[in-house]
C-alpha cells in the first residue's frame, strides 16, 4: 500500500477459511494538504493451496477517516484496476506448501503507479463485490499483534553476482524457470 508514492504497508496479514484479519495504521502524516493518491498491488494466484483455503477473488478492502472532516473513505465502484502487466500469469505452481513461484518483469512495471503519474488508459473500473462486513462470507477482524517490521539491511561486502540461470538468451521468456530454482 502506498499512500502519494511513500511505502506505507505490506500484507498479506493471513487469515483462516472463515476469518480475515486486518491491519489498521495511522496514515495520517503520509496525507498531503489537497488532493491525495492511494495505491496498493493485490496478488492472488485464485487457486487453492489446500483444502483449508476455498478459492477466491482477489480482492481489496481500504478504509481511511477523512482527516478534516472525520468521514470514512473506502474502496468502492469510483476507484481504478488494473493488471499489472509486470506479473506473469502463468507462473508455475511448486508445490501445496510452497505454492505459486512469482515472475515480474520490472521493465514492463507501469511507471508512476504509486503516485498516479503513470498512463491512464491502463486503469478501469473498479467492482464492488459486497459489503465490507460480508467479505468473501468471511468475518473481518482487526489483526491484535503488531504488524511485522520491514527492517532492510544492506550487505557490507558483496564476494559475487550471478543470475539463476547464468545469462541463457531468451530465458527471460521461459515459464520453466521454476524447475531451475528445484
Amino acid at each position: 500500500v502506498y499512500i502519494n508514492g511513500k511505502r506505507i504497508a505490506n500484507g498479506p496479514t493471513r487469515g483462516t477459511d472463515t476469518r480475515f484479519f486486518v491491519d489498521c495504521y495511522d496514515v495520517t502524516s503520509a496525507f498531503d494538504a489537497g488532493r491525495n493518491h492511494l495505491a496498493a498491488r493485490v496478488h492472488c494466484p485464485v487457486t487453492p493451496l489446500s483444502s483449508a483455503v476455498p478459492p477466491i477473488a482477489p480482492a481489496l478492502l481500504v478504509e481511511v477517516e477523512g482527516i478534516a472532516t472525520g468521514e470514512l473513505v473506502g474502496t468502492d465502484a469510483s476507484w481504478h484496476v488494473c493488471v499489472d502487466p509486470s506479473t506473469r500469469a502463468d507462473a508455475p505452481f511448486y508445490t501445496h506448501h510452497i505454492g505459486y513461484s512469482e515472475c515480474r518483469d520490472f521493465r514492463r512495471e507501469p511507471v508512476g503507479w504509486q503516485t498516479d503519474e503513470d498512463d491512464a488508459d491502463i486503469w478501469s473500473d473498479a467492482v464492488e463485490i459486497s459489503d465490507a462486513h460480508e467479505f468473501g462470507g468471511r468475518m473481518l477482524s482487526t489483526r491484535t499483534i503488531p504488524a511485522l517490521t520491514d527492517d532492510r539491511y544492506r550487505p557490507d561486502l558483496i564476494l559475487g553476482t550471478g543470475g539463476v540461470p547464468m545469462a541463457q538468451p531468451g530465458i527471460e521468456d521461459d515459464v520453466e524457470y521454476a524447475a531451475l530454482m528445484q
